[in-house]
């Protein structure tokens, strides 16, 4: 059965902008919250799930988007952090293109061809 959102996430209204993801029990560090969004073969076109719709924009972020171009260009949301219950689920919005990264099992391939594995790649961004 198709489920929009994780269990432990809801949509309520957001203090940021209209709507947002909230917790609705604690999260932990590196909890990979679902597809966000879906690039097609034209860079152009994009699918928007709704984990991708309802996230909103942080100077401090408490998310990330994981990029994995190796299978049809999937985007996933990623806790930076725990996120307590009733916390809104964050990302820092960025215009410019985000670092691409592919995931393979428990493994992101970065640009520059070094393995990191998936437990620790939100310690090795942060850096």
């Amino acid at each position: 059965m198709y489920k929009p959102l994780p269990d432990f996430i809801d949509i309520q209204d957001s203090e940021i902008d209209g709507k947002g993801l909230f917790a609705k029990q604690i999260i932990k560090e590196n909890t990979n919250i679902g597809i966000s969004h879906v690039m097609l073969n034209d860079p152009s076109i994009w699918i928007r799930t709704p984990v991708g719709g309802f996230v909103n924009h942080s100077d401090k972020p408490n998310c990330m988007i994981v990029i994995d171009q190796a299978f049809t260009h999937l985007y996933f949301l990623f806790t930076t952090e725990q996120i307590m219950p009733g916390e809104e689920l964050t990302v820092k919005y960025n215009t410019l293109q985000p670092r691409r990264r592919i995931m393979s099992e428990k493994w992101i391939y970065l640009n520059d061809g070094s393995k990191v594995h998936i437990l620790g790649l939100i310690q090795n961004l942060k850096k």
